[in-house]
């Protein structure tokens, strides 16, 4: 019983029980007792395994913009953030004069973590800044194309 009751593992004590009926005379009170114990093994009700998949998107706890990868890069590199709760995300890339050079996201967005993908072919080869806004965060960082 200890394997059917303590350690949930049926079938091993099914096969005890089964032993011990073939094994006992049928006046002995361990056959009685295993006996009892696999008709109610046999009569329960086998209920079908489900799986739940999780679709739990996970909620950041704070803005953040994540560093660029690959960095240095040629010719794309992925830029990752993450916004605890829906906002107006501007991420912005410029050159090390401050000129505006590209657009990535300029929308409201909903709570979650994000990745854009930066196509840098038709820059030549230095540093350059992003920079992400998000109310009142903001937040810069530099990456290389190397060319």
């Amino acid at each position: 019983m200890v394997y059917i009751y303590d350690l949930k593992e049926t079938e091993k004590g099914k096969t005890i029980f089964e032993e011990i009926v073939k094994s006992s005379s049928k006046d002995s009170p361990w056959y009685e007792l295993a006996a009892s114990e696999l008709n109610i093994i046999n009569s329960k009700i086998s209920l079908p395994k489900i799986s739940i998949e999780s679709n739990f998107v996970e909620i950041p706890d704070e803005y953040e913009l994540v560093g660029n990868y690959p960095n240095p890069f040629n010719p794309t590199t992925k830029i990752s953030y993450q916004l605890p709760n829906k906002a107006q995300v501007t991420l912005k890339i410029y050159d090390l004069l401050g000129r505006e050079v590209a657009i990535l996201v300029n929308e409201e967005k909903q709570a979650g973590k994000y990745e854009v993908e930066f196509d840098a072919s038709s820059l030549s080869s230095g540093v350059y800044l992003y920079r992400i806004s998000i109310n009142d965060f903001v937040k810069t960082m530099k990456m290389m194309v190397v060319k």
